[in-house]
């Protein structure tokens, strides 16, 4: 045994302003002038309520930010599933196009802070489609090229909609909403970029949602074979995708795969 005995204690509680208790700063053993373990006085009393209360003033703060964090993604999430129930496909569709483009941004190396804001991001892809009429949203055929131009407007709507944002999660939403329909090769919409001129969180959202269309029923179209999407994916190196993004997401493609277990069970 070390011999070391508690002999005195101060304990003061972490208040926040409505009451709650957030923790407790302790401190022990108060050492008085020659040494020795004496009781704490009013003095230090007073100076350490202060530190506490500086203290629980920061840990409030901490708290308000991930309370105001949590609201801002319940948010996205709730203005996503809106853009998305009035096409054919809702959370799961939002759910499995969050989980690739995280695996994606982390496969390519990205930091903690970048897989983070993309997982969240991304469900604002199609949120543009808002505006989009029902009856070209859902009509069970081809479309027209008039009617195709218009939902070729739902990347701007959304851009619009995310406005120009200080936010980093909401201006990486909106980079997304904006260029996740252009192309490696430059041959996508709406504004035509190329290479590396795409954001990105674009390039990687792009093919993930390319990927989910493909393997999901729509009211157009029956899913092709898991199989039969990954090989439409290859093809398109260079040219509708990044290099770079295709070969990360192949990487774990035994990991997106699982995610449309449910969808081919049903």
């Amino acid at each position: 045994a070390s011999g070391y005995r508690t002999r005195s204690i101060l304990a003061i509680p972490l208040m926040r302003p409505n009451g709650e208790c957030v923790g407790v700063l302790q401190l022990i053993n108060h050492i008085v002038p020659g040494g020795a373990v004496g009781a704490f006085g009013d003095d230090d009393r007073t100076t350490i309520a202060s530190l506490a209360s500086m203290a629980a003033v920061t840990i409030h703060n901490a708290l308000l930010q991930d309370q105001l964090k949590e609201a801002q993604l319940d948010c996205i999430i709730r203005l996503s599933v809106a853009a998305e129930f009035r096409d054919d496909d809702t959370a799961d569709h939002i759910r499995r196009i969050s989980q690739s483009s995280a695996l994606i941004a982390a496969a390519l190396g990205e930091n903690r802070e970048f897989v983070e804001r993309i997982q969240h991001a991304s469900p604002m892809h199609d949120v543009g489609k808002i505006g989009i009429p029902d009856a070209i949203l859902q009509k069970p055929g081809p479309l027209t090229p008039a009617e195709r131009e218009i939902v070729q407007t739902h990347p701007q709507i959304g851009a619009d909609i995310l406005g120009d944002p200080a936010n980093e999660l909401i201006a990486m939403a909106r980079d997304v909403a904006l260029t996740h329909h252009e192309r490696f090769d430059g041959k996508g919409y709406p504004q035509g970029l190329s290479g590396e001129r795409i954001p990105l969180s674009g390039r990687i959202v792009g093919l993930a949602d390319v990927f989910d269309a493909l393997v999901s029923k729509r009211c157009y179209k029956d899913p092709v074979p898991l199989e039969e999407g990954l090989a439409a994916i290859r093809c398109e190196e260079g040219k509708h995708f990044d290099p770079r993004v295709m070969k990360a997401f192949f990487s774990r493609a035994d990991v997106v795969l699982a995610y449309y277990g449910d969808v081919w069970r049903s």
